[in-house]
């Protein structure tokens, strides 16, 4: 297909949404998740039939997986209740920490020792294939009734860290060279994080607090739905500009309206809440459904050496993740230590590693075509792992 090609592209993007919400019916009444449903039609539409042209999606994949990891991160934060998240904190740090850094460790030894690259093109992949997605994590375990809300709160604070991790530390890694004797790469890295952490949460929570003053004087306003999810991008764009983190500037101002508007006693202001978070999921729904599909149109099928490496890192990464969940949950309650499974295998990768895996040809990174083929190739196993692992984790109940 071309992008002259309008009524073809307009009869896919109606048919993509009706399969999107066949999709996610199916993942409530029967347990099929969605994702999975969506890259196969990626798939399906893309490599196996040829209806849309691989290069034309990867033209706009970058501005589409921004918007939706706004989206879907200020959804995010309009679900979850701040003292469920508190109440996991210190366990998602240690699991995005320590699943981080196994991740790159044992992806950059597989990279130098089997491939044959140099050890920075090897650290580079394991930092972009390193973490979890929230694109991929949040919609799922919100979905999964049956998960403890300490949990899904884990999973949930760990995919947002390490999406801002790979992002962080991959852009560092591409701007200056690997050097394990100047200590100022350590530095860098640890600067720019807390930088881009602190700004975004800021911006965040202070536009949370004003907005919810603001939509007390106009709850009766039809457009304020749309209204705040224009504050929600404008803050992510903001934050970025600045320095600081779009995501985290996102989910902080999801999070914020949500906890102050659960304070206040007047019913009608319920009714906003409920109304916004009402928009919001659809507009969630709406950014998922073509992110996934996506996807399934990029994915990488002409060299099976490709699928076969990517498939080798992929089981390398489960073991990556389950020795960093084993870590996380040190003297944990029980009912915790019960879902070691669920948290080893929700592992999915998404937004961060296709883009970051874009960039590399933009800074002419060595080995950047490999480093694009094997990310997505990552990204359709992890994605798939963690749909069997939400399969067995609704099985279960």
């Amino acid at each position: 297909m071309t992008a002259t090609d309008i009524p073809t592209l307009f009869s896919l993007l109606g048919l993509f949404l009706i399969m999107g919400f066949i999709a996610d019916l199916a993942f409530k009444k029967i347990g099929i998740p969605d994702l999975l449903i969506l890259i196969g039609l990626g798939i399906l539409t893309g490599p196996m039939l040829r209806l849309i042209d691989p290069e034309y999606i990867r033209g706009f994949m970058r501005f589409l997986s921004t918007l939706a990891i706004a989206a879907i991160l200020f959804d995010g934060g309009l679900s979850f209740d701040l003292k469920s998240i508190i109440s996991g904190a210190s366990r998602a740090v240690v699991l995005a920490l320590s699943g981080f850094a196994l991740s790159i460790i044992s992806v950059a030894g597989f990279s130098t020792l089997i491939l044959g690259w140099n050890i920075h093109s090897g650290v580079l992949l394991g930092v972009i294939v390193g973490g979890t997605s929230s694109a991929v994590t949040i919609p799922m375990v919100t979905r999964l009734s049956t998960l403890d809300s300490r949990v899904t709160s884990i999973l949930t604070l760990e995919s947002i860290l390490t999406d801002v991790f790979v992002v962080v530390v991959g852009l560092t890694l591409m701007k200056m060279p690997l050097s394990f004797v100047d200590g100022s790469i350590v530095w860098a890295l640890a600067r720019e994080t807390l930088s881009y952490f602190s700004i975004g949460c800021l911006l965040g929570i202070t536009a949370g607090l004003i907005w919810s003053k603001i939509l007390e004087v106009i709850y009766r306003e039809v457009y304020r739905d749309i209204l705040t999810l224009s504050v929600a991008l404008l803050l992510y764009g903001l934050s970025e500009i600045l320095g600081g983190s779009g995501p985290i500037a996102s989910l902080s101002f999801g999070l914020a309206l949500r906890n102050i508007g659960s304070l206040r006693p007047r019913p009608e202001h319920n009714a906003i809440s409920m109304d916004i978070k009402t928009f919001q999921s659809q507009i969630s729904f709406l950014m998922r459904t073509f992110l996934f599909v996506s996807i399934g149109v990029i994915s990488v099928f002409d060299d099976i050496g490709v699928i076969i490496t990517g498939l080798a890192i992929s089981m390398i990464l489960v073991v990556a993740r389950y020795l960093a969940v084993k870590i996380s949950l040190l003297k944990a309650p029980l009912i915790i230590k019960l879902k070691t499974w669920t948290l080893t295998i929700m592992m999915g990768r998404g937004l961060a590693a296709a883009s970051m895996a874009s960039l590399a040809f933009h800074y002419n990174v060595l080995n950047s075509s490999e480093i694009y083929g094997l990310a997505i190739s990552v990204i359709l196993f992890t994605v798939i792992f963690s749909s069997i692992g939400a399969v067995f984790e609704k099985l279960s109940s």
